[in-house]
């Protein structure tokens, strides 16, 4: 499943991501069986918003309300623990 995040996101903001999950920058995580919702702490005062939908177990879109278009570390960082929950 790591290559599968690190294909959705790119190497840098996985490992960027992943560190910020190691961090308890994850604020909160709803798991449902086609998506994901979470918070992540960024560099602003409130956390992100963060949406990962799901097909079969991969990763077929996420949005988020931080500047980045693409490759964003807070999807990223509310990876890890539900992937482990689902798969």
């Amino acid at each position: 499943m790591k290559r599968a995040i690190e294909e959705h996101v790119g190497k840098t903001y996985y490992s960027r991501g992943l560190s910020y999950y190691r961090n308890g920058r994850v604020a909160s995580l709803e798991v449902k069986s086609d998506r994901i919702i979470g918070r992540v702490q960024g560099g602003r005062p409130e956390p992100y918003e963060v949406v990962i939908d799901l097909e079969k177990r991969e990763i077929v879109e996420s949005s988020c309300s931080c500047p980045m278009v693409r490759e964003c570390k807070h999807v990223a960082a509310l990876v890890p623990h539900p992937l482990s929950i689902i798969m």
